[in-house]
This record gives structure tokens, sequence and C-alpha cells, in this order.
């Protein structure tokens, strides 16, 4: 296959899709904030509103987790 037809098929494919986990991040991010939203909104609903703040603050661990997983590690001198 030429270097035109490979350029060709990789543009037909369309955006390519990001990274599944940093979906699955933003997806948990915005169901977290909707949570909280109609938790305040909605009176006697406290619960919900609980449940957001927790996805929440597991959200922000996670992310706080992974950019400690990718930080280089550089010996001590």
């Amino acid at each position: 296959m030429s270097r035109h037809a490979q350029e060709a098929t990789q543009l037909s494919r369309g955006p390519s899709r990001g990274h599944p986990v940093m979906i699955l991040f933003l997806t948990l991010l915005i169901a977290g904030i909707a949570l909280v939203a109609i938790g305040a909104a909605v009176d006697g609903v406290l619960y919900v509103s609980s449940v957001g703040v927790l996805l929440l603050i597991a959200d922000l661990l996670y992310l706080a987790a992974r950019s400690v997983w990718r930080s280089p590690r550089r010996p001590a001198r």
C-alpha cells in the first residue's frame, strides 16, 4: 500500500478517540457536579448531593494518584 493510500485510510477513520481512562474521569467529574447541583436544588435529597461530593473526592484522589504515578522518578544525588 502506498504512503498516500495509508494517509487517506487514516484520515477516513475520523478523529481518534480519547484515552478511555480520561473519558471515564471526565464522565465521573461531570456526573459528580450534576449530582451536587441536583442535590442542592431539590429539597429533601441531601443524599444525592453527598453522593456527588463523594464522587468528586474520589475523582480528585484518582487524579492525584495518577499524577504521582506518571511523575518521573529521579535518583537522589
